[in-house]
């Protein structure tokens, strides 16, 4: 687990109430401790709507509610976290990937 994580992203377009949104997020761990340099990944889904709020415009991810194993979240992990947010409105939708 990842006790303090929250994620927070602004929507300035400020049309959150208007336009669904849906995030996907994929959590990497590079090991330094044992010498791996490639990137494992650790989680790969859609994050659950209860864990995400909304005030307004902007939108917290609740990353520390995911169920990542605590052995990949040890002491000398770097952890790489992508997040894409889909945004639809009707039949129409765009996403937008963020590092």
């Amino acid at each position: 687990m990842l006790p303090n994580l929250n994620l927070k992203i602004v929507n300035l377009a400020a049309k959150s109430n208007a336009i669904n949104t849906q995030f996907r997020v994929k959590f990497r761990t590079q090991d330094n401790l044992y010498g791996f340099s490639g990137y494992k990944t650790e989680y790969e889904r859609d994050i659950p709507n209860e864990l995400v709020t909304r005030d307004y415009n902007r939108f917290t991810l609740a990353l520390n509610k995911l169920k990542i194993h605590d052995e990949a979240l040890r002491l000398c992990v770097n952890f790489d976290i992508e997040v894409v947010a889909t945004r639809s409105l009707g039949i129409r939708s765009v996403k937008q990937t963020n590092y």
